[in-house]
């Protein structure tokens, strides 16, 4: 069987299997196990999805994205003052 992916999710697949340390192989499994689950979940749809959700925006019950989440990259590194180890010795001594 062969399945073609648009170039983005293939490069996306080619950089987690680098940051994970894990082959292509074991990623594009787990990326399809995760997929057939997903859609065995539901019988709905995609279709059906977007008319519910165009459904439930009108009806005020949902507020519709601002933005593509796959577009914001990761969090910011965020400079910690105190290690883990440090918090907790601070958190035993109060006791």
């Amino acid at each position: 069987m062969t399945i073609e992916l648009p170039a983005r999710v293939e490069e996306e697949l080619r950089v987690l299997a680098v940051t994970q340390s894990r082959g292509m192989g074991e990623i594009l499994e787990d990326a399809i196990r995760l997929y057939i689950e997903a859609s065995t979940i539901t019988d709905l749809a995609a279709a059906e999805v977007a008319e519910a959700q165009e459904r439930l925006v009108a009806e005020g019950r949902m507020v519709p994205a601002r933005l593509d989440l796959t577009e914001l990259g990761p969090p910011p590194e965020l400079s910690c003052e105190m290690s883990i180890s440090e918090a907790l010795a601070a958190e035993r001594e109060e006791r």
